[in-house]
């Protein structure tokens, strides 16, 4: 195949001489996109008014504003027409975005934006998804990038106050981890956190500028989706109930109890002083004014500020437990074991990976979520809010059926454990060990999705398949069957096969219709998933 090559000239004070590039990347295959002759100009490409990046670093590409790198004051940049690019990705997807090229030669680096005649692009699964990305994997092109895990804060501009307690260095973490789930950073730091942590060191974790002090601009009373105030200082807390407005988080804060937007505060503070009675009726009065709060477990004498990923996932459950058709989910997952001996058992194989990922992922989106877990060799990635365990066929079952028959009744089931359908009776004690060939009668247990389905009436109901080299016909017919036989509403269909490779689909989610939908990962099967959730109609 004859590679197209994408060429550029640059123009200085003495001519460049013309240099072709070629994408370096190799081991994949190659295939052409047909660009027109006409490129429409970036208007900001001459724009010299950017801060010095210095030799062979990345430029600044948000907001498709190209800077004119070291060495290039009152330069021209020209693109000649292209009749063609080498793209080195695998995907079939299409992505309707353009495309930013960064070319690098001699430790200076021209980013060229606004290349809007490049109206598809093909999606390589080998790079990595990003937040510049909004939703489409791309290369990784800015140090500041973070790889989105989800979009459950897509389109939401979060407000984060750092305060002056000594957990205000956790602060660069938990903006990269707001931004990964989407969401818009406007980082704020009281002038005694600027003594804890350096305004440039969050300003690299959020992307953006951080406000320290009063501005004309007064852009602490923009329109905010949520605030975390992290760390939470008592002095912080206490000036926020009784409405002092000494600072631009202060203000910020008032503004947000005026019209009411969410806000969650994370206090951090030594043991004594969370214990103080003053602490906790500021607490409550917090709460009691729509806000959350939320504290991890007390540790080395004091309560440290919770994880990130923690935080990130109760302000996530904080912005989209308003949204409409949130629902009562119970999901099982994990695996069962089943003794055979005092000291031996058999066992299904499942980590519970795919179950808590659903699970967390629905509680993120607002939902309420009760996990009823078996034996998993993977934990959460934050605590949940409600979980059941045990580990045995029987005793998850009874589980089950507890919460059916509760109040209030779930709306909707997901069946993602790998019940174990075949044991025996144990004996007692232990079985001596050089005892020669041990037959075992194992028999066929009760099926939980069958189990629960007179309890379950009324409930949305999704189950889950595995087999082994199916086809995908034979997978889909055997989802089918399940179906049928159960009285479910969809099914989540996996082939071990794919699970073990990267250029596989994740899953396929096949409808009583017949009708499947094939999801190529985890995000995308978390987000179907939701979605069948929320749109389902209670009865």
């Amino acid at each position: 195949m004859n590679a197209s090559l994408l060429r550029v000239r640059i123009l200085r004070n003495e001519l460049t001489p013309r240099r072709t590039y070629r994408a370096p990347w190799n081991n994949c295959p190659t295939e052409n996109i047909d660009i027109p002759d006409t490129i429409r100009a970036n208007p900001h490409i001459n724009r010299n008014d950017e801060p010095n990046h210095g030799p062979g670093e990345p430029l600044d590409l948000r907001d498709n504003a190209a800077a004119t790198p070291t060495g290039m004051v009152n330069s021209e940049i020209t693109i000649e027409p292209i009749t063609g690019i080498v793209t080195p990705y695998c995907s079939k997807d299409i992505a309707s975005n353009s495309i930013s090229i960064v070319i690098t030669e001699m430790k200076t680096t021209i980013f060229l934006s606004s290349l809007s005649i490049l109206s598809v692009i093909p999606v390589p699964p080998c790079m990595r998804r990003t937040h510049e990305s909004h939703g489409l994997a791309v290369h990784v092109s800015r140090d500041t990038g973070v790889v989105i895990a989800s979009r459950c804060l897509e389109g939401r501009r979060i407000l984060l106050a750092v305060t002056g307690g000594i957990a205000a260095v956790e602060s660069v973490k938990l903006a990269r981890e707001i931004r990964r789930h989407g969401g818009d950073v406007s980082p704020m730091m009281s002038e005694d956190a600027t003594r804890v942590i350096s305004p440039l060191a969050l300003s690299w974790g959020s992307g953006v500028d951080v406000i320290t002090k009063w501005e004309p601009s007064m852009s602490q009373l923009g329109s905010f989706d949520a605030i975390v105030v992290a760390p939470a200082t008592r002095n912080t807390i206490a000036k926020h109930i009784h409405g002092i407005m000494d600072s631009p988080i202060m203000m910020a804060l008032a503004a947000s109890r005026g019209n009411n937007t969410p806000t969650l505060f994370v206090p951090s503070m030594h043991k004594d002083l969370f214990d103080d009675p003053v602490t906790e009726e500021l607490l409550s009065a917090v709460t009691d004014s729509g806000a959350r709060v939320i504290v991890d477990e007390q540790s080395e004498g004091r309560r440290k500020q919770p994880d990130p990923v923690s935080i990130v996932a109760e302000l996530c459950n904080m912005c989209n437990s308003s949204l409409p058709a949130r629902r009562n989910v119970a999901i099982t997952l994990g695996a069962n074991r089943a003794p055979i001996d005092s000291v031996r058992a058999i066992q299904n194989a499942s980590s519970g990976r795919t179950g808590w990922a659903i699970a967390e992922h629905l509680h993120r989106m607002g939902h309420s979520v009760i996990c009823i877990a078996g034996k998993t060799s993977v934990r959460p990635t934050f605590k949940m809010p409600d979980v059941r365990i045990d580990g045995t066929p029987h005793g998850m079952l009874t589980i089950a059926r507890d919460v059916a028959s509760g109040d209030p009744k779930p709306d909707v089931w997901i069946h993602a454990a790998a019940v174990l359908d075949y044991f025996q009776e144990p004996i007692k004690g232990k079985r001596p060990s050089g005892s020669g060939n041990w037959t075992l009668e194992l028999i066929e247990g009760p099926k939980h999705i069958s189990e629960l389905s007179e309890l379950t009436t009324g409930s949305f109901r999704i189950g889950f398949k595995l087999e082994v080299s199916s086809s995908e016909e034979d997978l889909v017919n055997r989802s089918m069957e399940q179906i049928s036989r159960y009285g479910i509403d969809a099914v989540v269909a996996n082939n071990l096969d794919d699970l073990s490779s990267d250029n596989k689909p994740r899953c396929r989610i096949v409808m009583p219709d017949g009708k499947f939908i094939v999801i190529e990962d985890e995000m995308s099967m978390c987000d179907s998933i939701e979605s069948l959730v929320s749109q389902h109609k209670l009865e």
